[in-house]
């Protein structure tokens, strides 16, 4: 393999843009879907199809393994039923490392569904009647200062949810003020998301149009040093005690939020009408015994085959299933380390000379590096709860004094979820020699 040959395949495994559309393009790899019993975007396409009028649904996974792609299929499935499905990407509205109050994550919400209704739907009139009287609530009830934001103008939901998002003291004064009118800024919000499905009903001509909203990377909120925990608090805050107003009427909503709200199930999903949380797993190609499974691990491969399908020409299949079982099956490890490899290829490319194959000892300089920032990471009290996570294979706290460990263990993805029959929990493979266990076995 020639130079060009090595850049264009490290090229390949650049970005983490989701597959806007799955079933066309070339890239996806169906990873659950042999057995829709086990696939958790059948389970949402079917929890949403047989619900009646309203419903609230919650999903997770680690991030960069492959979740958005999966809720543009699902978003297809849906559309293919006969639903109208928005998706709103919450990147664009929220500051993920800022703790959010039902207020602000309302305001949010509705500055995004106004932003896409009016640029893919046309509603110009709804958006701007809501805004104007959401202007004159914020200014002359809630007496918000400084809003210096034209409520009636074009535009006023994307400069609001700008503001939220990169105005951290704007932030905290609307969430200040508002602590005394969330019924109000609720009835406002549900007014609002009313008048939307009447119209879009009324436009199709169909009065039982299912209207869908997929409020996506929610679940990129997290807390940064001291910080953290504030924003992991405000989180289950939001979802648990506040879950209740985030039902939107006539609307089946999914929100994507943090591994960690797992721990906090019961709470976070009876005040949404019950729906389990959902998680989209890692590939599966670990088994609880530590063995390889070879369907994951052939999965891992297609995966890289569709992105270049001369691979085995410069890493060895055995070695790509190492780096595939070393890095539990996360889409955005596994990236990372074949592009360390191929790097590694390149800086030891003779001139003149065609690229060297990947062998064993390349694969394990790649993954010591790994390894060993994963170590850097670990307390004391972290390899104790890993330890007993990968003997027990279940996501158990002893009490709360475990919560915030356990939080940023999920959030840190040392902890992996996987899908075999059942939901269960394994720690990140290159921790296990660790933790007294011997490392994955083909």
């Amino acid at each position: 393999m020639s130079d060009q040959d090595l850049k264009r395949f490290y090229q390949t495994l650049l970005g983490t843009d989701p597959l806007k559309n799955p079933t066309t393009d070339h890239r996806y790899v169906a990873i659950l879907q042999a057995n829709p019993r086990n696939d958790p975007i059948e389970q949402l396409r079917q929890r949403i199809d047989w619900a009646a009028s309203e419903s609230v649904h919650l999903l997770t996974g680690f991030r960069g393994n492959g979740k958005t792609t999966e809720i543009y299929r699902l978003k297809g499935l849906l559309e293919e039923s006969g639903c109208r499905v928005v998706r709103l990407d919450m990147d664009d509205y929220l500051n993920s490392t800022q703790p959010v109050e039902i207020s602000d994550f309302l305001l949010s919400v509705m500055a995004g569904l106004a932003s896409i209704l009016k640029e893919v739907e046309g509603l110009d009139a709804i958006t701007e009647s809501y805004w104007t009287r959401l202007g004159n609530f914020l200014t002359t009830e809630v007496k918000l200062e400084k809003l210096d934001i034209e409520m009636k103008a074009a535009g006023a939901a994307a400069k609001l949810g700008f503001k939220l998002k990169n105005e951290p003291s704007f932030k905290q004064q609307v969430q200040h003020h508002l602590r005394g009118h969330v019924a109000r800024l609720v009835e406002e919000a549900h007014g609002f998301v009313t008048e939307v499905v009447q119209t879009l009903r009324q436009r199709s001509g169909n009065p039982d149009l299912k209207v869908v909203i997929l409020v996506d990377s929610v679940e990129h909120l997290r807390g940064v040093g001291t910080d953290a925990q504030g924003v992991y608090d405000s989180v289950l805050n939001t979802f648990s005690v506040h879950g209740d107003k985030l039902a939107l009427p006539q609307v089946h909503v999914l929100y994507t939020v943090p591994p960690f709200l797992v721990l906090h199930a019961n709470s976070a999903t009876r005040t949404m009408g019950g729906n389990p949380i959902v998680m989209w797993p890692n590939v599966h190609v670990l088994c609880r015994d530590g063995s390889r499974d070879p369907a994951g691990l052939a999965v891992m491969r297609d995966i890289i085959g569709k992105r270049f399908p001369d691979w085995e020409r410069i890493i060895p299949g055995a070695l790509l299933d190492e780096l595939a079982a070393s890095t539990g099956g996360d889409l955005r490890d596994f990236f990372r380390q074949v592009r360390e490899v191929l790097v590694r290829l390149g800086v030891a490319r003779k001139p003149g000379e065609q690229a060297p194959v990947a062998d064993p000892a390349t694969v394990e300089s790649v993954s010591g590096e790994l390894r060993n920032s994963l170590r850097l990471m670990l307390t004391e009290r972290d390899r104790q709860k890993l330890g007993l996570i990968h003997r027990s294979k279940q996501l158990k706290p002893d009490g709360p004094q475990d919560i915030p460990t356990l939080t940023t263990l999920l959030d840190s993805n040392l902890i992996m979820n996987y899908q075999n029959g059942e939901p269960w929990f394994d720690i990140h493979p290159m921790l296990r020699e660790d933790m007294g266990a011997s490392p994955a076995t083909p």
